[in-house]
């Protein structure tokens, strides 16, 4: 570009600066100020949008207040009143009319009592409940988690085609008193007609866009990033071009996840007025401005310009030529003359320095290359001339503790190494290096770290030339923590297999029991596992059985798991004939005793125990999965529910433990198992549920015990896509009246 170029090119641009503070001033008190209003207006929209799909988000959890607090329903869910569905829900139409498609009860330990779904289409037919409504209905979920009885939640979850508003309240007498027996559950899914109902009624339109199901925009994508980082309700706002605005609002889910993102657009009819009226002041801005840059450059062009063009052009032959022996023109007594001197001595400086540069830089472009890449290595690199330190990059600076300031050069490499067998190791391989005896030399030494400490490190060295010399290049790595780390591991499997040894020793196997066959089978999840099982024989027929699951898996709650099998014996030999409820009471407050107090442990299970007492006739306490018997006489499966809470997680449950009585007929069958058996998922997250174990007892009750629950496991083994908890299963038959062999039969464990 030539000097009348750039002097034309500087009027302009003072133009074009004076033009662009002008247009700033006007958009800061004109078209700023449409903007602004315009923002707030949107604001406001998006915002009552927003409050508008809240509110009704709250609606579930409103109408559940006469449910939950509602003495016939907390009747229900403890099984008191049996008509409770049919005489509150006796057809779909009365959910629809309610405005919801799914209600759910659910007991306190997370089972579900009843539930029922509507087609969300036309709301005339029942559904089974769907499966990812399931799933956050599991211990643990925030759904369930009411810290008192006037606890409740109003929220959303995602589902699979898109969100679900959510309501859920804990089941309690209509005065708020007694004991909490549950959860109960309305939930509908968020339909596009709802969205349309909320935008006619606050007359703003706007869109509900479920995110795990919808293709955002590229907009929509960058304000859930900027969203997702505030607090919900907050408002982002993006022009998408200069005639639409667009607002956006995020909402989460029960998780805090984002969930649904509100979008809002509106027309950007004020800020056009507004940009109109700026385009025309510029306008005439811009037209009056060039008339001036004309008028400027007409007149520098004479009196300055013409002997800085010339100056520019000896300037770019003396570029072009290459040779910097060239001179400019530097003749007259004003400043463009000094200019011309001054560029004459730099070319004769530039002259002199050429030679010397160009040597300079071919010998330390290698060395420097190198260093840089050492320099930014991970890993303790060292350059070694007969034995003494060279170069060392920062991070084996750091880790060896050498000075910051390089005085180190010139130090023995042997003085890094911990160990006289080190020193003596790297001075055999060093001098192995030099003869060319070994390309690479690769060893291990005890180094010396910053603080004093031992180091393990991994060598390899190999030869070089640095700053024209002859070296060794030695690269190392700290495994220090690695090898500690591996040590660990190493006595944490011994313990672990000395545990797992305990914990089989304590099944038991190859005990007599008359008139019942049984079977039993113990799959842990991890090398100790948390289930017991347990069979304890008594004179005359009868026996106990017990089946218990410790919370976690691992050494801890396989300890705990052993401290009650060995409770569970002493407390029942002590009084045989005792009730199961009493001798488990007992057993709590033991177990209480020494995991909370002693072992300084929160960890506790599900037990139950069943008493034999002769004919047929059992009684059983304590919570865990209902009892599964198939009847003979009518070839069905039976479930038993015994009431109960958790052993161990508080000192007194006398007054939530009581007896449950059932008899065991000729021939039937009594399933004890896991929740580890019921809960195994597939690769979808399917469980097996009660459904299938159903299923498999009735079709296989008619084998021996050994290959009901053998069929039994293969199915669950069939299905599970990963072991994730314990699998206990106990399977027994009462004999005939008869028995077909009078000897005593034996138990099979496997």
């Amino acid at each position: 570009m030539t000097i009348v170029h750039k002097t034309l090119a500087a009027v302009v641009a003072t133009i074009v600066v004076l033009v662009a503070l002008l247009s700033f001033f006007w958009r800061d008190t004109l078209l700023d100020s449409y903007a602004s209003f315009e923002r707030v207006e949107m604001t406001r929209q998006v915002e009552r949008a927003f409050n508008a799909l809240r509110e009704d988000t709250q609606v579930p959890s409103l109408r559940l207040n006469d449910w939950a607090a509602w003495d016939s329903t907390w009747r229900f869910v403890a099984g008191e009143e049996p008509g409770y569905i049919v005489n509150n829900f006796p057809e779909p139409i009365t959910m629809a009319e309610m405005g919801f498609h799914y209600t759910v009860f659910l007991r306190t330990d997370a089972s579900i009592k009843h539930a029922l779904a509507i087609d969300t289409q036309d709301g005339k037919h029942w559904r089974p409940l769907p499966s990812w409504l399931g799933e956050h209905l599991k211990p643990g979920s925030p759904l369930l988690a009411h810290r008192d009885h006037h606890s409740k939640l109003a929220a959303l979850i995602q589902t699979p085609t898109g969100v679900a508003q959510v309501g859920s309240h804990p089941i309690t007498r209509g005065d708020y008193t007694g004991d909490i027996r549950g959860t109960m559950i309305f939930a509908t899914e968020l339909q596009p007609t709802e969205v349309q109902r909320l935008a006619e009624l606050i007359h703003v339109p706007f869109e509900a866009l479920p995110l795990h199901t919808t293709a955002l925009s590229e907009p929509q994508k960058v304000a859930l990033a900027t969203l997702e980082r505030g607090k919900e309700g907050q408002v982002e706002l993006a022009a998408i071009d200069e005639q639409t605005l667009v607002g956006h609002a995020l909402m989460r889910d029960v998780y805090g996840k984002p969930a649904v993102l509100i979008a809002v657009r509106a027309p950007r009819t004020l800020y056009a007025q507004g940009r109109d009226t700026v385009r025309q002041s510029l306008t005439l801005l811009a037209i009056s401005g060039t008339v001036f840059a004309l008028l400027n450059i007409f007149l520098l062009r004479g009196i300055v310009l013409q002997r800085l063009a010339r100056l520019s052009e000896q300037v770019a032959a003396i570029g072009s030529v290459g040779s910097l022996a060239a001179r400019v023109d530097a003749t007259g007594g004003d400043e463009i003359a000094t200019v011309a001197s001054k560029v004459n001595g730099m070319l004769s400086q530039l002259e002199r320095s050429q030679a010397a540069i160009l040597e300079l830089e071919a010998w330390r472009k290698g060395e420097q290359r190198y260093t840089e890449l050492m320099d930014a290595a991970p890993a303790l690199v060292l350059i070694v001339t007969e034995g003494q330190l060279l170069y060392a990059n920062p991070y084996a600076t750091r880790v060896l503790g050498l000075p910051a300031d390089a005085s180190w050069k010139g130090r023995a490499f042997s003085s890094l190494l911990a160990t006289e067998e080190s020193r003596g190791l790297a001075e055999r391989e060093f001098q192995r290096l030099a003869a060319a005896e070994l390309e690479v030399a690769r060893m291990e030494l005890k180094g010396l770290g910053a603080q004093g400490e031992v180091l393990d490190l991994e060598v390899a060295a190999n030869r070089m030339v640095f700053a024209d010399r002859p070296c060794l290049q030695v690269i190392a790595q700290d495994v220090t923590e690695a090898n500690r780390v591996q040590d660990q591991l190493t006595r944490m499997g011994q313990e672990m297999e000395i545990a797992t040894r305990i914990q089989t020793a304590l099944v038991p196997t190859d005990m007599p029991i008359e008139r019942f066959d049984i079977a039993m089978s113990l799959q842990t999840a991890a090398e100790v596992g948390g289930d017991l099982i347990d069979y304890i024989p008594q004179p005359d027929g009868r026996f106990w059985l017990a089946i218990g699951d410790v919370t976690g898996h691992g050494l801890t709650p396989g300890l705990v798991m052993m401290m009650a099998q060995s409770l569970i014996t002493g407390y029942v030999l002590d009084a045989p004939l005792a009730s199961p409820a009493e001798r488990l009471v007992r057993i709590n407050q033991a177990l209480y005793q020494n995991v909370r107090n002693r072992m300084r442990n929160d960890n506790y299970m599900t037990l139950q125990l069943i008493h034999h007492q002769g004919d047929g006739h059992f009684v059983a306490a304590g919570m865990h999965c209902d009892i599964l018997v198939w009847r003979a006489a009518s070839g069905s499966v039976e479930r038993i529910e015994v009431p109960g809470f958790w052993t161990g997680l508080m000192p007194d449950i006398a007054e939530m433990t009581h007896d449950t009585s059932f008899f065991l007929g000729p021939s039937d069958v009594m399933l004890l198992y896991s929740d580890g058996l019921i809960e195994a998922s597939n690769a979808q997250q399917e469980q097996f549920d009660m459904a299938r174990l159903e299923e498999a007892l009735a079709r296989r009750a008619h084998l021996p015990v050994g290959e009901i629950q053998a069929a039994i496991l293969a199915d669950v083994q069939a299905w599970l896509h990963e072991q994730l908890d314990d699998i206990s299963v106990i399977v027994l038959r009462r004999h005939a009246e008869v028995p077909a062999h009078p000897e005593a039969v034996r138990v099979i464990l496997t």
